[in-house]
């Protein structure tokens, strides 16, 4: 009696699971694997023929800026990616690897939808077509984190070949910066944090009046995240704003004027505790000086140190008196 070969065992691939900002319920167990069936001999294996597995296209940036009509690249055709919806947003679309994946969609074949026409005039104003190209202004509004993910590191790597001038540059990176830091999946924001600090490093032309304003359109943003459960997206958020505060066209009093603004809605204790607890960051790395450029001084900062040491809120006040 001839030998069989065992049937061997289907391996699946680890899902690549988005990080949210807001903690996520558990996904439901994966069916199991259907077993291949041992009906074949060795002698049938060996003369059964090997599919080819097709190349993939890596994307890029190319001519006025955008992601070319091609799979994107570093992204593993078995990865899987099922974020949970989050209330108020948009529900992300499941992807799956194969064509039983309950109507997911293949990664490497991910298309990005048509623009709504809130979004197209919100990019046709700001001149995004014109500095990365129609493709990709697609993907940064994609409701697949993965095409939003990967636009933001295909505008990085490509950067410094824009067309467009500097500060045309510039500023179409912040208002994309803008929706990205508001992003709720972890790694588009660490996208974000990465392209930003390219684009700082490319200010050399532009006006420094126009820096600061540009940047300043990211604050916000930035300073909300500094509360953030999610630690990868808190301490990315802390170290992006570091980065301007350092910045020599910036400066500590640049990013200290957002973290003491008076606001028409007032931050709840957990806001006003990621606020102080960066400020004492802020001091320790920077320090404070009234008389340096671009530095701030204690009138500056006091008031809101002072509020928070009055807060009913025991955490507020501790990190108020960290601060002092």
């Amino acid at each position: 009696m001839g030998a069989q070969n065992p049937p061997s065992s289907a391996q699946q691939s680890p899902a690549r699971q988005p990080t949210p900002l807001q903690q996520q319920q558990p996904s439901a167990a994966p069916s199991p694997v259907q077993q291949p069936s041992p009906a074949h001999s060795a002698q049938n294996m060996a003369n059964s023929p090997i599919q080819p597995q097709p190349a993939v296209v890596s994307g890029g940036i190319s001519g006025g800026g955008g992601l070319r009509h091609s799979p994107l690249p570093g992204l593993a055709p078995t990865s899987l990616a099922q974020p949970a919806p989050a209330s108020g947003g948009p529900t992300e679309q499941p992807l799956s690897s194969s064509p039983g994946g309950g109507g997911g969609v293949e990664e490497e074949n991910l298309e990005p939808e048509e623009l709504s026409a809130n979004a197209q005039k919100e990019a046709s104003n700001n001149n995004l077509f014109d500095v990365f190209g129609r493709r990709t202004i697609q993907c940064l509004y994609s409701k697949h984190f993965v095409l939003r993910e990967q636009a933001c590191n295909e505008i990085a790597a490509g950067y410094t070949e824009l067309s467009a001038d500097k500060n045309a540059c510039l500023r179409a990176t912040c208002y994309v910066l803008q929706k990205v830091f508001a992003d709720r999946i972890a790694q588009v924001f660490t996208a974000g944090a990465a392209l930003l600090e390219v684009a700082l490093h490319s200010t050399t032309n532009v006006r420094r009046a126009d820096v600061a304003d540009y940047m300043k359109m990211l604050l916000p943003a930035l300073m909300a995240k500094t509360s953030e459960t999610n630690v990868r997206v808190r301490q990315g958020a802390r170290s992006t704003l570091m980065l301007l505060a350092q910045n020599q066209r910036l400066g500590p009093a640049f990013v200290a004027r957002e973290i003491v603004v008076e606001t028409k809605k007032q931050p709840n204790p957990k806001q006003l505790q990621g606020r102080l607890d960066f400020l004492a960051e802020l001091v320790a790395q920077c320090g404070i000086d009234a008389e340096s450029p671009n530095s701030f001084g204690l009138d500056m900062v006091m008031p809101f140190v002072i509020k928070g040491l009055k807060n009913p809120n025991d955490k507020v006040r501790t990190a108020a008196v960290e601060v002092s």
